[in-house]
């Protein structure tokens, strides 16, 4: 059985805290089947608590971004070979095998 979400779904999820990890492949393309995208509770030097949106492509971490509280849509993510340009979550969401979501309460609270 595969799991189904909307691309809309998923980006008001994890931006609203909802989903804590997200895990993926992208359909044919072996270098991207091992993808995750999760929330990170931090507390900066001063005691500031913040939110990230980590986005792990590679097991080996050589491709890894973070963004401060919501993930940017319009960031070009996953570079397809040397001929292709980039591309950008929602663009490639069609091919997007999803493994497994995890909800999570613990990121319920508001980010300043």
């Amino acid at each position: 059985m595969s799991i189904l979400l909307s691309y809309n779904d998923f980006i008001s999820g994890i931006n609203s805290y909802k989903i804590s990890r997200f895990e993926f492949g992208i359909a044919d393309y072996s270098h991207y089947k091992n993808c995750q995208i999760f929330l990170k509770k931090t507390t900066t030097p001063n005691d500031k608590i913040i939110f990230l949106v980590s986005v792990q492509l590679t097991l080996d971490k050589t491709e890894f971004f973070s963004f401060y509280k919501k993930i940017r849509e319009d960031y070009k993510l996953f570079y397809f070979g040397r001929n292709s340009e980039r591309k950008t979550l929602k663009q490639v969401w069609d091919k997007i095998i999803i493994k497994k979501i995890v909800y999570s309460h613990d990121f319920e609270e508001t980010a300043e």
